[in-house]
């Protein structure tokens, strides 16, 4: 093993044991009263279906949600499936275990495979040694890695990271050592991805894109190479996508593991070929763009759709935080520290990189140079449109600063010790927000101070759904924790894919602006109400201070005020549960109510 070889692997323990005290600093949100709990309102779904995974329960539509018709769950079956399984064999090695807490520790443990792939990456760029340490490092500390490896962090996401490094990694592999190995295992980490997400189809774009600019540039991709990357991504895709229920139903849509998906690998796959068989020109480029332009017929309705989410357009994302770009982060709060300390203040300086980036891209000529500059410029893309998309160019973030101070030292050697100084004294600036207000903070139970307020009525709610199974009308940041805490339905939650999920949505926003006395004839399929007046509290430069009744009664919906404040309660509502704040305002912030019917 050479010098530079354990150089890396030290990089990558280092960085992976850096990485890990901030991400176990969100043990104060996932351990609480004695329990685990999830992180995230996202992480209560996926922990209630990986529990029941475990217990051999595994499903891909719920009844329990989406009431009375149920729903297929968007996200796909393998992420969660897999944990589930995990979490069995965890069992079988240690019965006495708790669940939770195996699960609440596989983001953290997962660090050492995402710290592990970016490492990997550094390493294929040949960037100087130094150079990858402060990025390596820079990785470890940057709060979005915390927010998607912390514990309790069931989401998806850091999973959706790992295959966007496998992406960069292999690709960078592939156009750089075009050998039938490297093509097969890029063809098959991308046809699995889709079955960790539904979005991760998304990650055949820079590689086919880089194809195309390389061909476009005059050179075709090796025809064996082209054919052993389709095959690989065809049988890839094929396995996970006939698991999926939706499949095997027939649906094509891009928000369910569906026959879209197999028919996006099928474009990526062909458009592939192509490039490997045409010469470059001006009728074979014609007679290609037209081919893709068919084939992009089919899926065009999907895409419009998906535009459509990504712009906000779909009813209740407005108000959810990660839809919004970094920027709109910071015009909404007027603060800009509520963007520097997720993405530090090398944020200010991407859409700078992504013009860099794109000018390298026209100017590329190798086909490794070409699918670099094309991910680097994905990924800055994907960060900046949403919170959301930070896995698909987070790592392009700390990348891109490093390849530029590479480029700079090329013919500058002899000023390589300043700067690398220069670097890292630049680079802890960049952090110093992060530091101040993220990676040592102390967070409320699932890092959510409404949730903290609700949590102990849930655990009531838990005990009376066990004893009589019914449907919760509860607000809609309360559907995913009222599934994972109890055997009761609810009606909406915080699926917003789908246009039922938009639906739902808006029929409990209407159930809730209603008199109680009207609620029992609207909606027949209620059982319980989960009333939670939102925001009781609210943190001021004095500390955290209750908020005044009337401020409660502009912010939350007209049942729920009915109930809780103004007493209206009708005779067939039966009270079983309230927690009432110990202060001036003497109000209870929860109650629990069963309706009876005649």
């Amino acid at each position: 093993m050479s010098t530079s070889d354990n150089n890396y692997i030290a990089l990558w323990v280092f960085a992976s044991l850096i990485a890990c005290f901030p991400s176990l600093g969100l043990l104060s949100a996932a351990f609480y009263n004695g329990e685990f709990i999830p992180v995230g309102n996202d992480a209560f779904y996926h922990a209630t279906r990986m529990l029941d995974a475990a217990d051999g329960n595994f499903y891909q539509f719920d009844p329990l949600i989406h009431v009375p018709e149920g729903s297929w769950i968007t996200w796909p079956w393998a992420y969660d499936y897999f944990m589930g399984q995990a979490l069995r064999v965890g069992l079988v090695a240690s019965p006495t275990m708790d669940p939770m807490k195996f699960l609440a520790y596989v983001p953290v443990f997962w660090l050492l495979v995402n710290v592990g792939l970016f490492v990997l990456i550094l390493r294929r760029t040949g960037i100087r040694f130094g150079l990858a340490a402060l990025a390596g490092l820079a990785f470890a500390l940057l709060p979005l890695n915390q927010a998607l490896h912390g514990v309790g962090m069931l989401d998806h996401h850091f999973m959706e990271l790992t295959f966007t490094l496998l992406m960069v990694w292999l690709g960078l592999a592939f156009y750089e050592q075009p050998t039938r190995t490297n093509a097969l295992l890029l063809g098959l980490s991308l046809g699995i991805a889709p079955g960790m997400h539904t979005s991760l189809f998304i990650l055949q774009v820079p590689v086919l894109l880089a194809a195309g600019v390389f061909w476009l540039r005059g050179t075709c991709i090796d025809r064996r190479d082209a054919t052993t990357f389709s095959a690989g991504l065809l049988l890839a895709t094929l396995v996970i996508v006939i698991p999926s229920g939706p499949f095997r139903e027939g649906y094509f849509e891009y928000t369910t593991l569906s026959s879209f998906h197999l028919f996006i690998a099928f474009c990526t796959a062909a458009v592939m070929v192509l490039l490997s068989r045409f010469e470059p020109g001006m009728r074979n480029t014609a007679i290609v763009g037209a081919i893709a332009a068919l084939l992009g017929v089919p899926v065009l309705f999907e895409i419009l759709t998906g535009a459509n989410y990504v712009a906000g357009g779909q009813v209740g994302l407005q108000d959810i935080i990660e839809v919004s770009s970094p920027f709109e982060l910071w015009k909404r709060s007027g603060d800009h520290t509520v963007m520097t300390r997720y993405y530090s203040s090398l944020i200010f300086a991407a859409p700078l990189f992504l013009i860099w980036f794109g000018y390298r891209l026209l100017k590329a000529r190798t086909a490794r140079t070409i699918f670099l500059n094309t991910a680097i410029v994905f990924g800055l893309f994907m960060l900046l449109a949403q919170f959301r998309f930070q896995p698909f160019g987070s790592w392009a973030l700390l990348l891109a600063p490093a390849l530029l101070a590479d480029k700079l030292l090329e013919s500058n050697e002899e000023h390589a010790g300043g700067v690398l100084v220069a670097l890292t004294i630049g680079l802890a600036l960049c952090y110093v927000s992060p530091v101040r207000h993220i990676l040592f903070e102390r967070f409320p139970p699932s890092a959510n101070t409404e949730y903290a307020v609700v949590h102990d009525s849930l655990k009531s709610l838990e005990s009376v759904c066990a004893d009589t199974p019914g449907t919760v009308l509860a607000a809609q940041d309360n559907g995913h924790p009222v599934r994972f805490h109890t055997d009761c339905a609810v009606i909406a939650n915080n699926f917003l894919l789908t246009r039922q999920h938009g639906e739902k949505y808006s029929e409990v926003a209407a159930l809730l602006e209603l008199a109680p006395d009207e609620l029992t004839a609207a909606s027949p399929v209620t059982d319980y109400v989960l009333v939670h007046l939102n925001i009781s509290f609210v943190r001021t430069p004095n500390g955290i201070l209750p908020t005044p009744i009337e401020q409660l009664r502009e912010l939350n919906p007209r049942l729920f005020v009915q109930l809780a404040i103004d007493n209206r309660v009708p005779d067939n509502f039966e009270l079983l549960h309230e927690r009432r704040v110990e202060d001036e305002r003497n109000i209870p912030v929860v109650q629990i109510y069963k309706i009876h019917r005649d």
